[in-house]
C-alpha cells in the first residue's frame, strides 16, 4: 500500500482491501470466534430452524458431485484430453488478443502540449498557443472549456499548454481518443513550434506533467553529454514505441556573444562593469521592485521598448549611465 511510483499505484487499492480483511480477522478471531465457540459446543445443541431447511439442498450436491465422480474415474483417461484442450486454448487466444495494461478511459479531457525552438520569446510563444486555442474553437464543438497557458508555472517561455475539457461523453458523438487524434492530425499545419496531444492515463502515479517513460544519461564529461544526448535521441525518435521525444538539456538555445573593446573603454572612462550592468538593466527584463494599484500587486520591470531590442545592432545604440558617452561593441 505504501510502494511508491506506478506499481504502488497499481496495487494501493489491492493493499487496502487486505489490510481490511486482515483487520475484520483480528477483530472476529479475538471478539466473536470465542463467543461462538461456547455456544456451539453445547452438549444439548439444536440445529436452527434455517439449518433444516437448507441442508437438504446441500446433501443432496454432496450426492451429486460424489455420483460424477464416481463416473468420471471410469474414464479418467479423457482428463488429459481436457488439459491439452485447455492449454491449446489459453495459448492461441494469449497470443492472439491484444495487450494492453489498462484500456485508456474516456476522462473528458485533452490537452495540447505546444514547445517553440530556444529562444522563442514569449510574445511569439502567445501568439502560437493562440492559434492552437481558435483552432480547437472553431473545429471541436465537443469542447466545454478551453484554457491556454504560456510559460505555464512560471517555465520556459517557449512552452505551453492548451488544455481542453469536453463534454460528457454521452453528449457527444466522438470519443476522447478520436477528438486527440483528430486534433494530431492537424497540429503539422502550424509551423511555428511542434506540439503533441496528451491524455490523462487511467493509471496515473502524479498529477504533474511529464512524459511516461524517461531515460537519464549520465557522465562526467559534459562534453561526452554533448556527443552522446543526439544519437539518443535520434534513435528515440526512429523507434516505432516511442513518440513525442524531447530532453531536457539543449544545446542549440541561440546567444549572442559580446566582445568588448577594453582599451577604448578604458580610454573613455567605463568599466567592464558598468557595461554589463547596462546591457542588463536594458535587455534582461530585470524586476526592480513591486507597486499596489487597486488593491492588486505589480512587478515593475526594466526593459527598453521592443522597436530598440529586436535588432542585435541596437546594441550600439545603447549607452552607458555612467558618463553618458556611447559605447560601440565589436
Amino acid at each position: 500500500m505504501f510502494l511508491p511510483g506506478f506499481v504502488g499505484r497499481l496495487f494501493r487499492e489491492f493493499g487496502i482491501v487486505v489490510a481490511g480483511a486482515v483487520l475484520v480477522s483480528a477483530f472476529v478471531s479475538l471478539t466473536l470466534t470465542p463467543v461462538l465457540s461456547v455456544k456451539l459446543t453445547r452438549s444439548n445443541h439444536k440445529h436452527s430452524w434455517f439449518y433444516n431447511v437448507t441442508e437438504p439442498f446441500f446433501v443432496g450436491m454432496e450426492k451429486g458431485y460424489a455420483r460424477w465422480l464416481k463416473y468420471f474415474l471410469q474414464v479418467r483417461w479423457v482428463a488429459f484430453i481436457i488439459i491439452v484442450v485447455s492449454i491449446g486454448t489459453a495459448a492461441l487466444i494469449g497470443f492472439n488478443i491484444q495487450q494492453e495494461l489498462a484500456p485508456q478511459e474516456d476522462r473528458n479531457q485533452v490537452r495540447i502540449n505546444p514547445t517553440g525552438a530556444e529562444g522563442t520569446s514569449y510574445d511569439y510563444m502567445d501568439r502560437y498557443i493562440e492559434k492552437l486555442t481558435k483552432f480547437v474553437l472553431d473545429s471541436v464543438p465537443e469542447y466545454r472549456t478551453v484554457v491556454s497557458n504560456t510559460a505555464l508555472r512560471g517555465g520556459s517561455p517557449n512552452s505551453g499548454s492548451v488544455k481542453v475539457n469536453l463534454k460528457d461523453k454521452s453528449l457527444r458523438n466522438r470519443s476522447q481518443e478520436e477528438i486527440a487524434e483528430y486534433i494530431t492530425s492537424y497540429l503539422p499545419m502550424f509551423s511555428e513550434g511542434r506540439a503533441f496531444v496528451s491524455q490523462e492515463a487511467t493509471i496515473a502515479v502524479n498529477r504533474r506533467s511529464g512524459q511516461p517513460v524517461q531515460f537519464v544519461i549520465q557522465n562526467n564529461d559534459f562534453e561526452k553529454l554533448k556527443e552522446a544526448l543526439p544519437r539518443m535521441e535520434e534513435a528515440a525518435r526512429n523507434s516505432d514505441v516511442l513518440q513525442n521525444v524531447d530532453v531536457n538539456l539543449k544545446f542549440n538555445k541561440p546567444e549572442l556573444l559580446v566582445k568588448i573593446n577594453r582599451l577604448k573603454a578604458t580610454q573613455l572612462g567605463v568599466s567592464v562593469q558598468d557595461i554589463s550592468q547596462t546591457l542588463q538593466l536594458a535587455f534582461s527584463n530585470l524586476r526592480f521592485g513591486y507597486f499596489m494599484k487597486a488593491g492588486k500587486q505589480y512587478q515593475v520591470m526594466g526593459q527598453v521598448t521592443r522597436l530598440n531590442r529586436d535588432d542585435p545592432d541596437d546594441l550600439k545604440k545603447t549607452l552607458c549611465a555612467h558618463d553618458l558617452w556611447r559605447i560601440d561593441f565589436y
